[in-house]
């Protein structure tokens, strides 16, 4: 099973070039600054990408003050809502978010836009699935959710790639942006049980909130993996091999136990956050988007 630094290293991890591209897809965090770089693009594409934006109505006419309104508004959600921004090069080209879907804090829902000439190039794909991997393996949700229309024929086929289920369609009656047809479709994925904890299970969040590089991830993974693969023979050096195995086996088994309590308190403390945190379904317009 993967150690929390092995995951991060997956994140960080040099990339290939996008096709087409001479950079490849990146992944940051929304921040507030972000508005500078987003109002050209909303204002340009914004009536492309109404079913993202929900109820923040005609980008294509905002302001610095309307695009860092939407900022703002989305760094300020509550738990579990979180957005991030895909990057190729210096070019922001699209943008994604994980949403509560339905009832339950624990099962989420990805809701993104890709923007202009970059539709068509399979980046949709790729923010998705970089999407579930957060959504499973960093935050540990039960289950991953895409809500797409019957008319965007390019996010449809984006979910099937990702190897989604179609679950379930149905009707709105209120439509988003000229271009939905009001018949909806819903995939979906469960988590893998055999996943290693992620936050929901008790795994840290600060972790994820401190800076690390690549060789910093790589020598902590060599030198744990180094350290597990001397210690029985050091052990056996000092103490004998019989001694050595009853020693290595009581250490996993403190180990163990004091890992299980920290992981029962973390728990705890995430389950109260979901418990108030915990929401209704949103209106049709912000819940039910591509």
């Amino acid at each position: 099973m993967k150690t929390i630094e092995e995951l991060e290293l997956e994140f960080r991890k040099e990339k290939s070039n996008w096709p087409g591209y001479s950079y490849p897809l990146e992944i940051k965090h929304l921040k507030k600054t972000d508005a500078a770089v987003l109002i050209p693009v909303f204002k340009k594409h914004g009536k492309q990408i109404r079913s993202y934006l929900g109820s923040f109505h005609n980008a294509h006419a905002w302001d610095m003050q309307d695009a860092q309104s939407f900022v703002m508004n989305a760094l300020n959600r509550p738990f579990p809502s979180d957005t991030w921004t895909f990057w190729i090069g210096n070019r922001v080209v699209g943008i994604a978010s994980l949403e509560p879907h339905a009832e339950s804090a624990q099962d989420v829902q990805i809701i993104l836009a890709v923007f202009g000439e970059h539709q068509g190039k399979g980046i949709a794909t790729g923010i998705g699935k970089t999407m579930r991997k957060i959504a499973f393996e960093v935050y540990g949700y039960s289950s991953f959710w895409w809500l797409v229309d019957q008319s965007n024929v390019g996010s449809i086929r984006a979910a099937e790639k990702l190897g989604l289920d179609l679950h379930h369609t149905w009707t709105d009656r209120v439509r988003h942006s000229e271009r939905e047809s009001g018949e909806w479709r819903a995939y979906w994925q469960a988590r893998d049980p055999q996943l290693p904890d992620g936050v929901l299970q008790g795994a840290p969040l600060s972790y994820w909130q401190e800076t690390r590089t690549s060789s910093l991830l790589q020598a902590v993974i060599d030198a744990r993996k180094e350290k597990a693969a001397k210690e029985p023979e050091h052990l056996e050096k000092f103490h004998g091999p019989n001694d050595a195995n009853g020693i290595v086996a009581e250490g996993n088994n403190m180990w163990g136990k004091a890992i299980d309590q920290r992981n029962q308190q973390i728990r705890r403390k995430t389950q109260n956050l979901l418990s108030a945190t915990k929401r209704k379904m949103h209106k049709p317009s912000l819940d039910q988007r591509k």
